[in-house]
């Protein structure tokens, strides 16, 4: 069969998000889809990883700005999901996050962008999961902008 030739098997979770506002209504709600990723496993005999996960932080409608309280649940949604997989190692491999780009000027210039952790406190979640002891660094001052010959300078 064709997937044997796969090391793993990768699942987009973008939609995943389980209903609930507290941390145990939330980890109810990862069940599902945890059970559907083992049956992936199962059926594959390959270890499974999540391609893209990634949650709103607030304020991604035009008309209101994100609240503490939208923070706090962006936050809270990653932490669940760390949580949901952190004793299935041996079949679950990991998340590639949404909206983490590595253009570390766009940040600045995309101000809040409502699907990225960092400069959150779901960054923090993420940091506390992988135990990084580095300071995070200061934002750039402003954004880059990148040049056809592949290389990012600073925006003029």
């Amino acid at each position: 069969e064709w997937y044997d030739a796969l090391d793993l098997v990768g699942v987009s979770a973008i939609d995943a998000v389980p209903e609930g506002e507290t941390y145990r209504e939330m980890l109810a709600g990862w069940e599902g889809y945890k059970r559907r990723a083992r049956e992936l496993h199962q059926r594959f005999n390959k270890p499974v990883v999540y391609t893209e996960v990634g949650y709103c932080s607030g304020g991604c409608e035009a008309e209101r700005a994100p609240t503490r309280r939208d923070s706090w649940l962006h936050a809270l949604r990653y932490q669940v999901l760390l949580e949901a997989f952190r004793n299935e190692t041996q079949w679950f491999k990991g998340v590639f996050w949404w909206h983490w780009n590595t253009d570390p000027g766009w940040f600045a210039a995309e101000a809040d962008g409502c699907m990225t952790p960092v400069w959150k406190p779901a960054e923090d979640v993420l940091r506390e999961y992988w135990r990084t002891s580095l300071p995070k660094p200061d934002p750039w001052p402003e954004p880059a902008k990148c040049m056809g010959t592949g290389r990012c300078v600073a925006a003029r």
